[in-house]
C-alpha cells in the first residue's frame, strides 16, 4: 500500500507517557472447591451445546490479581464469558484466557469480556490482573465444536468456492478440513494517515475499544536517520510513547523501509537500495536497542516487489534480507523477522527470492491483499489459465505462495497478512487491465461484511499457517478518493465506518460467521 506521507514527518508528541501496568504481588489464598458438576450434557457438537463443568476456583483476599481453574468436559471450541467484579469503579485490567489476552476496562464495579477459546486439553486458567483494584471471576462455558467430531469429518467448514476461473472452469471447492479453526491473530495499521497517532485520543481509543492482536507501524530509515550517525532522537521518543500506550499485550510489527540518500550513493529515491546493506543492518540494530525489546517482529522493506517502493532487483533484496536478519537476531534472538509484505500475493516473486538464497534469512512471509480497485469477496477466486494457481490478485492467492514455500523447504514457516482490506472510494477504477471499466471501491456496508467474511475465511482449518492478518489501515487519508487513501476502519474525521464494529467485533469475540468459507 502506497503511503502518502512517509513517516518521520510527525511533528512532537506529549510530554505524558502511560505506565505500563504492572502485577503487583499478593498472597493468594485459595480455597478450593472441587467437585464435579453437571451443567448440562455435551451432545451434538453444534452451536449452543453446553459443556460439563467441574470447577475449581481460587479466591484472595486484597490481593490484585484473582484466577478461576476451569474444568471442561471436552476439548474444542469454547464461547468464554467472564465477568470480572472489582472494589474500583473505575479500573484497567489485564485478563488471559489460557493463551489468550485481553485488555479490559471496567466501569461501576463490573466487566464483561466474552471471547473465543481453543481448549486442546481440559483445563484452562483465566487470570485477571489489576493494578489497584481487587478483582473477582465468574466464567460461563459453551461449547461451539467438539474436537474429537471435527477429527472424525463429520463436523466441520467447507473450504471456500471459487468463482469461473480465468480458463472458464469454475474453481473446485476445497474438501471438509480436519481439525479445530486457525486461532487467526487480528491486528491493524496505523500509518502516518492517521493523523499524530502518537498522541490522538481517537486512535488510542479506538485502538484500546478493540484490543487488536497485533499494531503495524512504519519506519522510514531516510527520516530517523538523515545523516549517517545522527539519529532522530525525538522521534524515536515518540514512538516510543505510542508503543506504551497501547494494551500490555500487543504486538507489535515495525516495517523499516526508506534508504536516506548518504546511504544510497546520492540518489534521491528512497526506493533506492543501499549501497551497503550494513548500514541498513546497523540501523536495525540500533532500533531494536532503542525500543528495548517491546517490538514484537521487524518487516523488512515494504512492496520489494513493487518498482515505486523497491528499485533493485531479487537478488539485491534478498541480500539486504540476510544483513537484516543478522543484525535482528543478534540484537534480539527473540524477535520475528518478516520478508516485506509482497503486493497482492506475488508468489512468483518469492520463488525468485530463493532462487537468490534467501531461504534461511526470514522468520515468516509477509504478504499484501489491499490490492487497489479490488471489490472481489474474499472468498471468491480465479486460477491462473491453465493452471490450479489462484490469481494473486485475489484474496485466496496466499495459498499459492503457501505452495512455494512448501516447494522450498519453508512448509513450516507463517505467512502474515501484514496488510488486507478494501477500499471505499467512490470513484472509477483508474489503474489495471480494468481501468475505466468498474468501480475502485466497495460501499461501507460491503465493506464490513468483507471484513467479516475475510476473517471467516482465514479461521478455517487449511490455513493454520496464516498467523496474523492486519487490516490497512485504522483511518482513511483525508478528503482524498484516491482509493488507497478510503481503506480506513474510521473516516478521516475519525468518526467509525460500519467495519470499525466488525473489526471490533472479530478482534474481541473470534469469527463471528458460521459455514463454509463464501
Amino acid at each position: 500500500m502506497r503511503l502518502q506521507h512517509p513517516f518521520g514527518e510527525l511533528q512532537g508528541g506529549s510530554d505524558e507517557s502511560k505506565v505500563p501496568v504492572r502485577v503487583l504481588s499478593a498472597f493468594v489464598v485459595v480455597l478450593a472447591l472441587a467437585g464435579a458438576c453437571l451443567l448440562a450434557s455435551v451432545g451434538a457438537p453444534r452451536a449452543r451445546a453446553a459443556a460439563r463443568i467441574a470447577r475449581v476456583v481460587a479466591t484472595q483476599h486484597g490481593a490484585r490479581h484473582a484466577r478461576v481453574d476451569e474444568q471442561v468436559a471436552a476439548a474444542g471450541l469454547y464461547e468464554v464469558t467472564v465477568q470480572i467484579h472489582t472494589n474500583s469503579r473505575h479500573a484497567h485490567l489485564t485478563v488471559r484466557i489460557g493463551s489468550v489476552v485481553r485488555r479490559v476496562r471496567v466501569r461501576r464495579h463490573i466487566a464483561v469480556l466474552r471471547t473465543r477459546l481453543l481448549v486442546r486439553g481440559h483445563r484452562v486458567s483465566i487470570v485477571a490482573r489489576a493494578r489497584r483494584a481487587s478483582p473477582r471471576i465468574t466464567a460461563s462455558w459453551r461449547l461451539l465444536n467438539a474436537l474429537e467430531t471435527a477429527a472424525t469429518g463429520a463436523s466441520g467448514a467447507s473450504g471456500p468456492t471459487g468463482a469461473t476461473g480465468s480458463t472458464g472452469a469454475t474453481g473446485a471447492s476445497a474438501p471438509v478440513p480436519v481439525g479445530p479453526p486457525n486461532p487467526i491473530a487480528v491486528g491493524v495499521n496505523v500509518a502516518a494517515t492517521s493523523g499524530n497517532f502518537f498522541t490522538s485520543s481517537a486512535v488510542l481509543g479506538a485502538i484500546d475499544a478493540s484490543a487488536p492482536g497485533w499494531v503495524r507501524v512504519f519506519i522510514g530509515w531516510n527520516a530517523i536517520e538523515p545523516q549517517q550517525g545522527g539519529y532522530n532522537t525525538a522521534e524515536i521518543a515518540n514512538y516510543a510513547q505510542f508503543f506504551a500506550s497501547l494494551p500490555p499485550a500487543t504486538r507489535i510489527d515495525v516495517d523499516v523501509w526508506g534508504t536516506p540518500a548518504w546511504a544510497a550513493g546520492g540518489s534521491g529515491s528512497v526506493s533506492t537500495p543501499p549501497v551497503d546493506d550494513a548500514d541498513y543492518a546497523s540501523f536495525l540494530s540500533y532500533l531494536v536497542g532503542a525500543f528495548g525489546g517491546r517490538v514484537t517482529a521487524w518487516e523488512i522493506w515494504n512492496e520489494e516487489d513493487s518498482s515505486g517502493w523497491w528499485s533493485g532487483t531479487p537478488a539485491q533484496y534478498a541480500a539486504l534480507l540476510a544483513a537484516a536478519d543478522a543484525a535482528v537476531k543478534a540484537a534480539d534472538p527473540a524477535a520475528t523477522v518478516i520478508l516485506g509484505g509482497l503486493t497482492g500475493n506475488d508468489a512468483a516473486y518469492l520463488a525468485a527470492l530463493y532462487a537468490a538464497g534467501a531461504a534461511g534469512t526470514f522468520d515468516a512471509v509477509g504478504l499484501h491483499t489491499d490490492t487497489a480497485c479490488n471489490i472481489t469477496s474474499p472468498s471468491v477466486f480465479q486460477f491462473n489459465p491453465g493452471t490450479q494457481t489462484i490469481n494473486q490478485y485475489f484474496f485466496l492467492g496466499f495459498t499459492s505462495v503457501h505452495a512455494t514455500m512448501v516447494a522450498n523447504g519453508d512448509a513450516a514457516k507463517p505467512i502474515y497478512l501484514t496488510e488486507i482490506g478494501w477500499s471505499t472510494t467512490s470513484t472509477v477504477c483508474q489503474t489495471g487491465a480494468w481501468s475505466g471499466q468498474k468501480a475502485a471501491g466497495v460501499d461501507p456496508a460491503t465493506q464490513a461484511a468483507y471484513l467479516q467474511e475475510a476473517y471467516h475465511c482465514l479461521a478455517q482449518p487449511q490455513y493454520a499457517y496464516v498467523r496474523a492478518a492486519m487490516w490497512f489501515e485504522l483511518v482513511d487519508n483525508g478528503a482524498s478518493t484516491d482509493p488507497l487513501d478510503n481503506f480506513g476502519l474510521l473516516a478521516a474525521d475519525l468518526t467509525p465506518k460500519p467495519a470499525f464494529a466488525a473489526f471490533q467485533a472479530v478482534s474481541l469475540h473470534g469469527d463471528q460467521l458460521s459455514g463454509p468459507c463464501g
